[in-house]
């Protein structure tokens, strides 16, 4: 049972001095998930709702998870939906090649370039592509034997 602050926080220190290697390399996803779900505690930590504070990784849901008394809070599973007209790997890799040029510009043309980028994400002609994408992820999730009470944790 590992604390999941601690475990978030080890992760996401690693993944800063390493060049988001974490997002590259599928042998990371280990490592992907326990972020996510540190995210997600966060997330419910900071909006005053209960969240898990202990987990345990397994194989299927991905984490058994329980609250600051030791007890059991939820089983839950992390997936995740990439955008329609993403590779993971190539948008990573260019920003990491970019990074030195993209922090060159003014705080002006960064906040264009990511307003740009966000614009281009939301085009009305990917919609329905996103339909489907969430469509297939939830068939195969919801066709899965998991216990009662499990969080399904879907990262974009």
């Amino acid at each position: 049972m590992e604390n999941i602050y601690d475990k978030f926080n080890n992760i996401y220190k690693w993944n800063e001095k390493n060049n988001s290697k974490i997002f590259l390399d599928r042998k990371y996803k280990e490592d992907l998930e326990w972020l996510i779900l540190g995210y997600m505690t966060r997330m419910l930590k900071i909006n005053g709702l209960p969240y898990p504070v202990y987990a345990v990784k397994q194989e299927t849901p991905d984490f058994l998870t329980y609250n600051k008394n030791k007890e059991i809070f939820a089983p839950i599973e992390v997936t995740e939906i990439m955008h329609p007209a993403r590779k993971r790997t190539d948008e990573y890799k260019l920003a990491v090649e970019n990074k030195d040029e993209f922090e060159k510009l003014s705080e002006e043309e960064q906040s264009k370039i990511i307003e740009n980028t966000k614009t281009e994400l939301m085009q009305p002609d990917l919609l329905g592509k996103w339909h489907l994408l969430f469509l297939e992820r939830f068939e195969k999730k919801f066709n899965k034997n998991y216990p009662i009470g499990t969080w399904l944790l879907v990262y974009f």
